[in-house]
């Protein structure tokens, strides 16, 4: 009976590690994603063998390191947005691993441009992977805001960006006269109190007509 035809050579990709038959070029090729975390790095060799007496065997060495990959993605938001001025904005960012992996720790970095009242901020991560910081001193403005991730033992640096807009925040002004009634030809004081309307705050600047 006719011989039975070879096994089909395992792909590059699935293959395990062992002999490879040089290409024309003289290179031999694996493909392998079983290099785990440890060892870290791997000391990774490969034995020339000839096949003619032509060429004697060598030996090479390179060492390859296995990263938690792909690494992180930092979200930012801010609630409520719009704010007005004087009001309270939570800024929030969320470390994300991209792929299976513990939680990320350290440290975010939010970076508030635009206006008055921002700044750079470096708040811990939770254990969820989140950092808050609350202000209630941004400027009327657009506010560029950006979170940076400052990585940790397993996860390089990573970042965020979102705006915030702050706008003027309303006002009542309350009227009073004193003393009241008066006298004909007696001085009578009028006083304007001019208030933010919340969740505005602060004190408001400015002049009042009469």
């Amino acid at each position: 009976p006719p011989a039975p035809p070879p096994a089909a050579s395992p792909s590059p990709s699935t293959a395990p590690p062992g002999p490879r038959p040089l290409d024309p070029n003289g290179n031999a090729t694996l493909i392998t994603s079983a290099l785990g975390l440890t060892p870290n790095p791997h000391l990774i060799t490969a034995d020339y063998t000839p096949n003619t007496p032509d060429y004697t065997p060598s030996t090479g060495t390179t060492t390859q390191t296995v990263e938690l990959a792909p690494q992180t993605t930092t979200t930012v938001t801010s609630t409520p947005d719009p704010t007005v001025y004087g009001e309270t904005a939570t800024f929030t960012a969320t470390v994300t691993p991209n792929a299976i992996g513990p939680t990320p720790t350290g440290t975010i970095t939010f970076t508030i441009t635009g206006g008055t009242g921002g700044g750079t901020f470096t708040v811990p991560v939770d254990g969820t992977g989140t950092a808050t910081l609350t202000l209630n001193t941004l400027s009327v403005d657009q506010h560029a805001v950006t979170a940076t991730y400052n990585g940790d033992t397993n996860y390089d640096p990573s970042n965020g960006s979102d705006t915030h807009q702050v706008n003027p925040a309303n006002t009542t002004t309350t009227l009073t006269s004193n003393p009241d009634p008066s006298l004909f030809g007696e001085p009578v004081t009028l006083t304007a109190t001019v208030a933010p309307v919340a969740p505005g705050a602060g004190t408001p600047h400015g002049q009042v007509t009469f």
